[in-house]
């Protein structure tokens, strides 16, 4: 069923200006004058969001922009058998939403908190007016859009064409610079915010597939798994999965 719902679920938070912000000049609001940044500050909202709790469900109308300020936010598709499968994480510094205003359609995934999470908020009226007054923002929209597609198209390639045990190396390495720590025996641990199912979900196989990587993984000390849990002993073999030596 399609909500009407426009303005976001998450508890409000006290908006602190976008001048402060450490991800702008990471962002596509790098683009933007010293004017247009106020601007922003005026019209946006922050909004709090406990891990589980939905910002967004598929099919909802197109209400506005979103940036992740801080946390982590899953972004899910459901086809029309009600499968559903995991598309994306977004983290601090990301942005969520400008692909449904371009394309003029309602939200085409579901978004969900997966951590605590700080959203900043800023109505697609207010988004369409600051587009029409900065041609800067509009390339530099525009250019990380295409971004997107070339990411998308490199995954695709990947779940194509590498063996799954290669993806998996890939997907780890890409998580630990979020979600690893240093551990005083040169051990690296990861916590990972997905399920198997998830991960089976971005390497495009089965959970059954997932297991049997995991387990010949373990099998050659590559990596430990315990839940979400994984120990790598030496990153070094890790990087040999994804690129081994002649």
């Amino acid at each position: 069923m399609k909500n009407s719902r426009s303005k976001p679920v998450g508890q409000s938070k006290p908006t602190p200006a976008c001048f402060a912000c450490q991800w702008r000049d990471r962002s596509q609001w790098c683009a933007l004058e010293p004017e247009e940044v106020s601007e922003l500050s005026e019209k946006k909202s922050n909004h709090f969001y406990t891990p589980g709790q939905v910002v967004f469900n598929q099919g909802d109308t197109f209400s506005g922009i979103f940036c992740v300020s801080e946390g982590t936010v899953s972004l899910r598709r459901t086809d029309s058998r009600g499968n559903t499968i995991l598309v994306r994480l977004c983290h601090a510094g990301d942005t969520i939403g400008y692909r449904d205003f371009f394309a003029e359609t309602e939200f085409s995934v579901t978004a969900q908190a997966v951590s605590p999470t700080t959203l900043c908020f800023f109505p697609a009226k207010d988004f369409q007016a600051l587009l029409n007054a900065s041609p800067a923002l509009g390339m530099e929209v525009t250019r990380r859009l295409a971004q997107d597609a070339g990411q998308a198209e490199e995954a695709l390639l990947r779940s194509s064409t590498l063996p799954v045990r290669v993806r998996m190396a890939h997907l780890l390495l890409a998580l630990k610079e979020r979600y690893g720590q240093g551990l005083d025996d040169g051990t690296l641990r990861l916590v990972l915010p997905l399920s198997r199912q998830d991960i089976a979900d971005l390497l495009g196989t089965r959970p059954e597939t997932v297991a049997r990587v995991i387990h010949s993984l373990e099998i050659d000390g590559v990596t430990r798994f315990s839940g979400r849990n994984v120990l790598i002993p030496d990153l070094d073999l890790l990087l040999d999965e994804v690129d081994p030596e002649e």
